[in-house]
């Protein structure tokens, strides 16, 4: 995996800023995570930085410095991005793929506990109501 900056000019593709996620990198697969066009604000993407989370997925922290457009005299903050957690049950949506529980659903097996608390807290199945 390697996550790196892309200031493009070109009068043929555009000018675009972006944050560019490659999974795999010697067949070029890659997702954005941040892509910011010729229109939009000028965006340098400064101090990459990735870490292990609690499940082995990445967590990205970087410096978004935004140059001066319109009103905005521009600006300079920290940013985080982790795994999505579409259902707020403390378990990234790829883990749920994984386990096979429902990351649309907080409580797949409708137990009354979320399924991050059975596999965080309780250690149990969170596929299994009993």
């Amino acid at each position: 995996m390697l996550l790196t900056r892309l200031r493009q000019r070109s009068a043929v593709f555009g000018n675009r800023d972006a944050l560019v996620l490659y999974s795999d990198p010697e067949t070029a697969r890659y997702a954005d995570l941040l892509s910011f066009e010729a229109q939009d604000q000028r965006h340098s993407f400064l101090r990459l930085g990735a870490e292990p989370g609690q499940f082995g997925l990445p967590i990205f922290v970087y410096s978004d410095q935004r140059s001066p457009f319109g009103d905005d005299r521009g600006s300079s903050k920290v940013c985080v991005a982790r795994p999505a957690d579409t259902d707020g049950d403390r378990l990234p949506d790829g883990l749920e793929l994984q386990l096979g529980t429902d990351p649309d659903d907080p409580d797949s097996d409708d137990d009354g506990a979320t399924d991050g608390e059975e596999v965080l807290d309780q250690i149990t199945d969170p596929l299994n109501p009993q």
